[in-house]
């Protein structure tokens, strides 16, 4: 509610990573680095195909 995060904001107030979560402040709680680590992309290779000639 509105009210509580006015009256919360009077004053400083330090969250853990989980009183965050269930304030609402935040969505998850990363417990692993792999979770938002990206794999590792494959190359995009840029080539034409090659064609033979005669064939179109």
């Amino acid at each position: 509610p509105v009210e509580r995060i006015e009256r919360d904001a009077r004053r400083d107030r330090w969250f853990t990573a989980e009183e965050a979560q269930e304030y609402g402040f935040v969505d998850a709680v990363l417990t692993d680095v792999a979770m938002v680590t990206p794999r590792r992309a494959e190359p995009v290779r840029m080539v034409a195909p090659v064609r033979q000639e005669g064939s179109r």
